[in-house]
């Protein structure tokens, strides 16, 4: 299965830990955007410089899934953190969902390495699934659906949220999705070192996750994509037939019709 050896050696980490948003909460290995992105910056001592330079040669070895299995086991471990979608009402009950964080680290890894295959991606995936190769997925989505019914006045549009979507996707329809899928077939190997079916679940004690990826994370999101483009495009073309139109953005979609 092919993986790294399709990439560039290097991964110019420096540009992307540049870029972390510093005020990120951190995951489970404690460490912060705030680290990452001060080895982006020049010491006399050069500690951070050389810092740096074995993230990068971490990074080959992680994406060509050469480590050791216990490795990515401990990498894909999330911590639990409590997620207030609105603004608290004095004296009413605010709803709150868990929001699972992983390590700040891994996630600008894998920030890269989705960038590195999004175009043959997205070709794939699209017009229907706008999460990958859209920089504003949910807004093009949105404004594809105004500019549909503009025209088409007599049709209507059903949305659809998927519940709890990334947490229930199988394990094995991801696998199946990324193989089939250009650009991201590239990565098979990856996929298959860090979606372990029993990841840890820190902060509730002695539970693992039996199946699905991770919310938030690159490559969760693509795997995802992957996962459900079957589905899609068996929709769009029904819905097509009567000149309707499908569109989602991951685990949000659109179904427009008569």
């Amino acid at each position: 299965v092919n993986s790294l050896p399709e990439f560039d050696v290097e991964f110019a980490l420096d540009k992307r830990y540049s870029r972390l948003n510093i005020n990120s909460s951190p995951g489970p290995d404690g460490f912060q955007n705030a680290y990452l992105n001060c080895l982006t910056r020049t010491f006399a001592d050069k500690l951070a410089s050389r810092a740096l330079a074995s993230h990068e040669y971490m990074a080959t070895q992680y994406f060509s899934g050469a480590l050791p299995g216990w490795f990515y086991h401990l990498d894909t471990s999330i911590s639990l953190v409590a997620l207030c979608k609105v603004t608290p009402i004095p004296g009413q009950v605010t709803p709150v969902r868990p929001l699972g964080l992983g390590n700040c680290r891994r996630r600008a890894w894998c920030s890269t390495i989705v960038g590195r295959v999004t175009k043959e991606a997205a070709s794939v995936l699209g017009p229907e699934q706008v999460a990958i190769g859209k920089p504003a997925g949910i807004q093009s989505m949105a404004i594809a659906a105004q500019i549909h019914l503009f025209h088409h006045p007599e049709h209507v549009a059903v949305a659809v949220d998927l519940t709890n979507a990334y947490n229930t996707v199988k394990r094995s329809a991801i696998m199946e999705g990324v193989r089939e899928t250009e650009g991201a077939k590239r990565l098979s190997r990856l996929y298959h070192a860090i979606l372990s079916p029993k990841s840890t679940i820190k902060g509730l004690p002695d539970t693992l996750s039996q199946q699905g990826c991770q919310q938030g994370d690159p490559l969760s999101t693509l795997g995802f994509c992957c996962a459900i483009n079957k589905s899609v495009k068996t929709v769009s073309a029904l819905l097509r037939a009567w000149g309707g139109l499908v569109i989602f953005d991951a685990d949000d979609g659109l179904l427009i019709g008569p």
